[in-house]
């Protein structure tokens, strides 16, 4: 059995892994192997300089802004979303341990709203503890 191939006008077709022409690299060397002419190859390295010129452009803003905070934020509002996460974690806690004892316990609903109660009041006072803390 023999295999078929696909001839064009300016090269030669066989078949390529994906991973193969994932660069302009590799395309540049799949290119030269194929002996194409200088057009194809000056336009293979016009776009390696403008995919090159996006990452660093691209690396440059994560490095200048990574690890920093946005600017319009202040101490206070970091700590407004310290307490209110704090206090989301209670009451979602509190739901998670009601609904695990209404399902072991059989005591549905009282136990999902019983810890939903208890983990509102935590929230509230960790909540309250922290603003303290931080006057």
């Amino acid at each position: 059995m023999t295999r078929k191939s696909h001839k064009t006008d300016f090269l030669y077709l066989k078949p390529v892994n994906s991973a193969t022409l994932c660069t302009s690299i590799n395309l540049k060397a799949f290119v030269m192997n194929k002996k194409l002419d200088d057009e194809i190859l000056e336009k293979i390295d016009a776009l390696d300089e403008r995919i090159n010129k996006v990452r660093s452009d691209y690396n440059e803003d994560k490095e200048k802004h990574e690890g920093k905070p946005a600017e319009d934020e202040t101490p206070e509002i970091r700590l407004g979303r310290a307490a209110a996460s704090m206090f989301l974690g209670n009451v979602i806690a509190g739901f998670i341990l009601g609904f695990l004892a209404d399902k072991y316990l059989g005591t549905a609903p009282w136990g999902i709203m019983l810890c939903i109660i208890l983990g509102f009041v935590a929230g509230v006072y960790r909540a309250q503890s922290l603003f303290k803390k931080n006057e």
